[in-house]
């Protein structure tokens, strides 16, 4: 664990290292990972409260945003 933490750049505390060991780490919430939920969502309601061409608008988003 010291080892991980320090191959991470992060600083070594008491805290952080129960922390880890208890499993109580965060984990970080990407910003792809939020647009594929929220198109899958949009997906769903397709013709419900969203046209098809919205679906493939955030679609075409999605992808911009990955090939950054």
């Amino acid at each position: 664990m010291i080892r991980y933490l320090k191959d991470c750049g992060k600083e070594l505390t008491a805290e952080k290292n129960k922390n880890r060991f208890l499993g109580k780490t965060k984990k970080p919430i990407m910003l792809v990972d939020v647009f594929k939920e929220h198109n899958r969502k949009v997906a769903v309601l397709v013709n419900e409260e969203f046209a098809p061409a919205t679906v493939t608008w955030y679609e075409t988003t999605l992808k911009h945003t990955q090939d950054l």
